[in-house]
């Protein structure tokens, strides 16, 4: 793993990860189709709760 002190963004007494090691420009829809697909697909709990702290589940356009 590439995790080191560089990886650290410190101010204003918070602390913040950041990791643009495999970073590129692309379209947003590409990262929630990543994790849903990864991860939320077989995790309703996750998906759940994923999209209650999103603020609302996908429209089914989004998700067509």
């Amino acid at each position: 793993m590439d995790f080191t002190s560089r990886n650290l963004l410190c101010g204003a007494g918070i602390v913040s990860v950041i990791d643009f090691e495999t970073s590129r420009y692309e379209a947003a829809g590409r990262n929630f189709l990543r994790f849903t697909m990864r991860t939320l697909h077989s995790r309703p709990d996750l998906r759940n709760a994923f999209y209650t702290g999103y603020g609302r589940p996908p429209t089914h356009t989004e998700q067509n």
